[in-house]
């Protein structure tokens, strides 16, 4: 209330000062042909006085606004208009979508933003295919959809079920690059789908991961590492990062059934 009153009141003593010096200088002939009452063209220099001063101070506060969320340290951040997504240690996992009337400025702002996310101990890391988040597929129980998807690089149920049964998404993905097992010979053109459906599979048998993934609203999502230069962003952003690309497909996908 304070910072209102006072520009109302910078805002009041502009338009009456310019009002006042319009009033001086304006020539007598003109100031109403007919009556010669002065106040008349007076009262049409004021109405035109507080648009021009109206139309000023709003756009002297946009600017400011936008100037204040690309600053750090600035008390006016979005939150009003971004709530947070929180787990029970209080720790924020997203920003939810915005709602209500925010300005387009700060929408802006929060739309272009990047999630990355790579090792499951850092944040978002229930991204990774490494989280343990068991997921049922094609009738069985996979422990994570790292396990899933290795074991569909081959055919033989037998390659298959060994894999099922690895001890760790990192033994399980050992066992997928060991090329002394028979790779299926489509795998280049079907692994995009098989990992679109091992993330489908992820994300709505996992009600909490649903809502995580959506609450990243339009945010671009990025498998950071330089291990990996087609699944993440190859560390420098060279890299395909089609895992993430899937991901935010699967948000779409999620948003709009939601």
């Amino acid at each position: 209330m304070p910072q209102v009153s006072k520009r109302l009141t910078k805002l009041i003593s502009a338009q009456v000062t310019l009002f006042v010096l319009l009033a001086t200088v304006t020539p007598t002939r003109l100031i109403s042909p007919r009556t010669g009452n002065p106040f008349c063209l007076l009262g049409y220099w004021g109405a035109f006085v507080i648009a021009v001063g109206t139309v000023y101070v709003r756009l002297r506060l946009r600017f400011r606004r936008h100037a204040c969320v690309h600053t750090t340290n600035c008390p006016q951040k979005a939150a009003r208009c971004f709530p947070t997504l929180t787990n029970p240690n209080g720790r924020v996992l997203a920003l939810q979508r915005p709602h209500g009337h925010c300005p387009s400025d700060i929408l802006d702002d929060a739309m272009s933003s990047v999630i990355n996310f790579y090792s499951v101990n850092d944040e978002y890391g229930e991204f990774s295919n490494f989280a343990l988040y068991p997921i049922t597929l094609q009738g069985k129980l996979w422990p994570t959809s790292e396990h899933y998807f290795q074991a569909q690089k081959f055919a033989a149920s037998k390659d298959q079920g060994e894999i099922r049964k690895a001890k760790s998404p990192m033994t399980a993905a050992r066992m997928g690059r060991d090329r002394k097992r028979t790779l299926r010979r489509d795998w280049e053109s079907v692994k995009d789908g098989i990992m679109r459906d091992a993330l489908i599979a992820k994300f709505t048998q996992h009600a909490s991961l649903g809502e995580l993934l959506i609450a990243t609203g339009d945010a671009k999502l990025v498998e950071h590492t330089e291990n990996d230069s087609y699944w993440g962003d190859g560390g420098d952003g060279s890299g395909g990062n089609m895992l993430g690309r899937l991901l935010m497909q699967v948000r779409s996908t999620l948003s709009i059934e939601s």
